[in-house]
Formats: C-alpha cells, structure tokens, sequence
C-alpha cells in the first residue's frame, strides 16, 4: 500500500524512496499494537526520514473528522485529511498512562493532555464516551485511574525527575511540576470518569468544566 502511495508523482519537489521502507512494531502492555513505518525522502540534496505511526485495532465512538493539515509555504493548497477526533486521542494517551502506571516513561502523554485541556472546548458526554471505549477496548480497569491521583504518584520523585527531562530535552517552557499537572488532568478527567452522564461542556480558559 505505502510503495503505491509513495509512487503517486505530485510536483512539490518532495521525493520519498519507496524501495527502503522500514517498519518496526509499536508494543502496548506487552502486545503489538500498531507499526512505525520509517520512509527516506528528500527534497533536492536536502535528505529526511519520515516516521508513520500505524495504529491496530483503535476503537472510534465517532465519525473521523476532516481537517485542514498546516503548510509552510502558503501559496501551496492546505491539503485535506480524514483525523481523529480529539476525544479519542486524549482516551488514548490518558489509558497509557494508567495502564503504565510508575513504569510510565511517556511524559509527552501528560504534556498533550494539559494542551488538549488548555485549547480545546470539548463536551462532557463525549470525553466520556471515548474514554470508556478505549479502557474496555484495551482491556484497561478504569478505577485503575484512580490511583493516577494518589499523593504516591503525583509526588513520586523519579517521575519528576523524567519530567523535567522530558520539558529540557524539548525545550519547553512549562512552570507546572509534575505533581501540579497530574492534578490538573484529575479537574479534567475526573468528573468524566465519576459521572459518566453529564450536559457540561469544558471551557478551556477558565479550566473548568461549566453546566449548560
């Protein structure tokens, strides 16, 4: 599929090597859940690698969405892309995190979640939906989470110690600690795992979510 894809001929000056196609599988809890696929492309004598994550078995509550992908040179056409919906790719991230626990060295997970919540008005009953699909797809306890909220995990030292590894190594400016961001993902995500059923909408400047 990829070598047919990567042979179709669109006059952007990018060129991809669809005879050196790399993939490695992407492991979850011990089982293969998708594949990385590693591609060598080039534009002039400028040379690259482009990483495509493939996902297994996901489980979508709703429809994909069409969006416009982003383009740097802006007399270029933004091209449009079937993605997933919000919910879905916070369930994901945030059942990685309890399914890891303290073994969890995917700091980026946190991070998104804390940009999803910081940027993005999303609906109670659909944060809900998609997290309780992804824990019973994945075959996650969801009253596992809560010991993402204990005092323990919050104040562990060496998840700390990751994640100012994890805001140096990207050069991120972030003031919050780590005990400080697991406690905004509990204001976030708690309510929706507490009361699965509510109207409330989630109003990302105030931090909160707000009943209609």
């Amino acid at each position: 599929m990829f070598v047919e894809i990567l042979s179709v001929d669109i006059d952007d000056c990018v060129s991809f090597d669809s005879t050196d196609i790399n993939v490695d599988p992407i492991i979850t809890g011990g089982v293969q859940s998708g594949a990385r696929i590693f591609i060598k492309c080039s534009l002039d004598n400028i040379k690259s690698r482009l990483q495509i994550d493939l996902g297994f078995g996901d489980v979508l509550c709703r429809d994909p969405v069409k969006l416009e992908f982003p383009v740097i040179l802006k007399e270029f056409e933004k091209p449009g892309i079937l993605a997933y919906r919000i919910e879905t790719a916070l369930a994901e991230k945030f059942e990685a995190i309890v399914a890891l626990h303290l073994l969890n060295s995917r700091m980026k997970d946190f991070y998104d979640i804390i940009f999803i919540a910081s940027n993005f008005r999303l609906t109670h009953g659909s944060v809900s939906e998609s997290i309780n699909a992804t824990f019973r797809q994945r075959g996650t306890k969801l009253e596992n989470s809560k010991r993402i909220f204990e005092s323990q995990f919050k104040r562990n030292p060496e998840m700390q110690t990751q994640w100012t590894a994890f805001l140096s190594r990207k050069k991120l400016q972030f003031e919050m600690n780590f005990e400080a961001v697991v406690t905004q993902i509990e204001s976030f995500l708690k309510p929706c795992i507490d009361e699965p059923e509510s109207n409330a909408v989630w109003n990302p400047e105030a931090f909160r979510w707000e009943k209609l």
